[in-house]
């Protein structure tokens, strides 16, 4: 992955943020949290500037969920997808950091992930799903 802003040292990134909080439906917490992640969902990195959908999926995740008494606070904040996000839940992520918080969630996702795709696979094969066209209507 190329990262944007590999070491900030010419202060592009905190000029980025301060452009990018004044915009509608940015903030701070958005514009802070998606720059510091290279505009990447924290959970599966998937580029949330590639399209209108990506951009589209943009959504602020508590990592330690709110309804389970996580606090709404920047620290407990990151950018995901919004596939990352319904994945996640409101599963509480073990660990004392936020690194392995996260490390944690994606675990988790990716469980999730792979049972969502079994389920698809099976449709898939009870419909003769063929990709790309033919498919029954």
């Amino acid at each position: 992955m190329v990262t944007l802003f590999p070491n900030n040292a010419d202060g592009k990134l905190a000029d980025i943020v301060e452009t990018l909080r004044r915009l509608p439906h940015w903030g701070e917490w958005n514009a802070r949290r998606g720059a510091g992640q290279d505009f990447r969902c924290v959970y599966c990195q998937c580029d949330l500037l590639a399209s209108v959908n990506d951009y589209d999926s943009w959504q602020l995740d508590h990592i330690f969920p709110s309804s389970r008494g996580g606090p709404h606070d920047f620290e407990n904040i990151a950018v995901c997808c919004r596939t990352c996000n319904l994945l996640k839940h409101d599963c509480p992520p073990s660990g004392s950091t936020r690194e392995q918080r996260i490390d944690d969630a994606r675990k988790h996702i990716q469980v999730r992930r792979m049972a969502k795709m079994d389920e698809l696979e099976k449709l898939r094969i009870l419909i003769h799903y063929a990709p790309g066209g033919g498919n029954p209507q």
